[in-house]
């Protein structure tokens, strides 16, 4: 079959051709957009529907790319028969032959096979997108988490088992370390520094207690307050690119 008119495919998998092409295959002597203009008044045509535009080949003439529209196999064949001229009927014909072939039951399996495919990997990039969201969030989900902990103080030990609980695994020992090292914690004692109680992200617990031959001993402990949970939660986060503890200090 000798290609009359270039045939195109969107992104739909439908095919489509040039007005332009089809007004000049049919030998219109009408300027063309005077020409599309009227079919459209003529048959209805809505755009973005029946005819989408774009522009086309840039022509001697204006001197910038012409406007044109992409319309379906069906709309030009309707076009062809409306508009008349001399090759009217063998480009209707021709259009016929086209939509025969396309119609093929081997090529309309392929191009489903082809949708379910692009449909496939759209789906695969959907769910990379939504994992991604979901590191982004997490800071998030954390800081909400520390927030239903945060009404009482707690010890340090169960601040560890809250991170361990949020994926950030650092550790009693590690958490203590951790807390010397950037100044929240005395370095040879486990008491709140200057530092950790003007934020007020620790307090120091006194009391007393029954030593060894039934006497009062004093004792103190530091615990996390409220603020300090949600401080060290959104310290203390997992970066999404290595999977790593990242300490925002």
């Amino acid at each position: 079959m000798n290609e009359l008119i270039s045939i195109q495919t969107n992104d739909q998998l439908e095919q489509i051709i040039s007005a332009r092409d089809l007004h000049s295959a049919l030998g219109i002597s009408k300027d063309f957009t005077d020409w599309f203009k009227m079919q459209i008044h003529r048959l209805g045509l809505k755009d973005g529907i029946d005819f989408t535009p774009f522009w086309g080949k840039t022509t001697e003439r204006i001197g910038r790319p012409s406007v044109d529209y992409h319309i379906s196999i069906d709309i030009a064949k309707h076009l062809a028969m409306v508009s008349g001229g001399e090759k009217a009927h063998e480009i209707r014909e021709y259009f016929i032959q086209v939509e025969r072939a396309w119609n093929e039951p081997s090529l309309v399996m392929a191009r489903g096979l082809k949708i379910a495919e692009r449909q496939m990997i759209g789906m695969n990039e959907r769910i990379k997108e939504l994992e991604t969201q979901a590191e982004l969030e997490r800071p998030k989900i954390l800081f909400a988490e520390a927030v239903e902990a945060s009404v009482d103080s707690i010890l340090i030990r169960d601040l560890s088992k809250l991170l361990a609980k949020n994926g950030v695994a650092i550790g009693e020992k590690r958490l203590f370390e951790w807390l010397r090292k950037y100044g929240y914690l005395q370095k040879y004692e486990n008491k709140p520094t200057q530092k950790s109680v003007e934020l007020g992200v620790l307090e120091m617990k006194e009391g007393v207690r029954f030593g060894s031959n039934n006497t009062l001993k004093p004792y103190f402990t530091t615990k996390v307050t409220g603020k300090g949970q949600i401080y060290f939660m959104k310290k203390l986060v997992i970066s999404p690119e290595n999977k790593q503890i990242s300490v925002n200090a």
